[in-house]
């Protein structure tokens, strides 16, 4: 098995099934290097499933106007590609935030192992519905929350992890966080100046520094 497998598999739900279930499974892939930007549809997958092996991607959906709204973040660990594997084609698509790369595996290579494995099968169903139960959480909170709240929310969520004394960068750019949240840039522009002038986040070349994440999530919580 590829070295950079073992420590997603150890991150993700895979984790739970014996081996023997699973390294059939993951022979049948390929390491696959993914530049920050790069931005995949559905179709352009060709019905492949994922694991994410390393770096930040987003998933969101597109509006018929070609509006976007993001509907989860995923990381080292975290499948991509199950939902359209199970129900066809759908308005969404990958974006990678950050360098990184996944662990690509037919997705009727994945089927037909979780037919012949029930506990293959019932790891998958609950993958599903935990996914399912984040995108609820998502749109409940892009409904209710203010943009001021959804906006520091999703700069959390997108920090990058690096070493302990590292800064706290969230890798976005000003369009990319409106189109996380669904609104317009000037609208996000107006509440990056407002957190700035409260000394929350500073903007850099990388992105928007987190200066403090405490004050931050307090921003972000939804209390009504």
């Amino acid at each position: 098995m590829h070295p950079a497998v073992a420590p997603a598999l150890a991150a993700s739900f895979f984790s739970k099934l014996p081996l023997a279930i699973v390294e059939p499974l993951f022979a049948q892939g390929a390491y696959v290097a993914t530049p920050a930007g790069l931005v995949v549809t559905v179709d352009q997958a060709q019905r492949q499933v994922a694991i994410v092996l390393s770096g930040l991607f987003r998933c969101f959906v597109r509006s018929k106007n070609d509006r976007q709204a993001t509907v989860a973040y995923s990381r080292e660990g975290d499948m991509i590609g199950l939902s359209s594997l199970l129900v066809g084609t759908c308005r969404m698509g990958l974006q990678g935030l950050t360098a990184g790369a996944v662990w690509a595996m037919p997705g009727e290579a994945v089927k037909q192992a979780a037919m012949r494995a029930p506990q293959l099968a019932w790891a998958l169903a609950e993958e599903s519905a935990r996914s399912t139960y984040d995108l609820a959480s998502e749109v409940a909170d892009t409904t209710f929350g203010t943009v001021r709240q959804r906006v520091a929310r999703h700069l959390l969520d997108l920090v990058v992890e690096g070493p302990p004394e590292a800064p706290l960068v969230a890798p976005v750019s000003q369009q990319e966080l409106a189109n996380a949240v669904g609104t317009a840039r000037e609208v996000v522009s107006r509440v990056l100046s407002a957190l700035r002038s409260e000394g929350l986040v500073r903007t850099t070349q990388a992105g928007v520094e987190v200066l403090d994440a405490t004050q931050l999530y307090q921003q972000s919580q939804i209390t009504d």
